[in-house]
């Protein structure tokens, strides 16, 4: 069973929770990215990463990514030999690793969706599925739910105010994004 939650927020909406979350369990988050050294960006709290809330390329698969496990358990990285030489570094989405992408605020004033799910097919008691639970049941706390997504109330008020809850990308037609069944 692969579990996820689709949510719409900003920054606001989300540095309660992870507040809340990360006072409760000591975790650690990395930008998921694929380098060319072994050096990657990390955090001790998710709100020290500077883009989180903002959607820098107005689209759910390429905005940033990060991945959060608990501290001291850093993931494993695996190297990605080249056709043209040379390495590239990834983490290991493996067992134990929760895989977050926040989305956010875009420059348009459209709100992207991010998504949240476990990493690896593990047991419902693994700790991905337990950072996975906690992270839903406490950053989550007070978004409303619309259509499958959980909507943060800063999220709620742009698109009350005819902003975009982009479900896909700013460039995909407005078909695609979350209606509210209340308008």
């Amino acid at each position: 069973m692969r579990r996820q939650r689709l949510f719409f927020a900003t920054r606001e909406d989300l540095t309660s929770g992870l507040q809340a979350l990360e006072s409760d369990l000591r975790l650690e988050y990395q930008l998921y990215e694929t380098r060319d050294d072994r050096n990657f960006i990390s955090f001790t709290s998710l709100l020290d990463a500077p883009w989180l809330g903002i959607s820098r390329t107005g689209a759910t698969m390429t905005d940033d990514s990060y991945i959060a496990y608990r501290r001291g358990s850093t993931p494993r990285v695996h190297a990605i030999p080249q056709r043209r030489g040379g390495v590239k570094y990834q983490q290991d989405l493996s067992a134990g690793v929760m895989m977050l992408q926040p989305g956010g605020l875009h420059a348009t004033g459209a709100v992207v969706a991010g998504r949240v799910a476990p990493c690896g097919a593990a047991a419902a008691s693994d700790t991905a599925f337990v950072l996975y639970d906690a992270f839903s049941r406490t950053v989550f706390s007070g978004f409303r739910r619309i259509r499958g997504y959980s909507v943060g109330p800063d999220a709620y008020r742009a698109f009350k105010e005819g902003k975009r809850l982009v479900t896909i990308g700013i460039r995909s037609p407005a078909t695609y994004d979350l209606a509210d069944p209340e308008s």
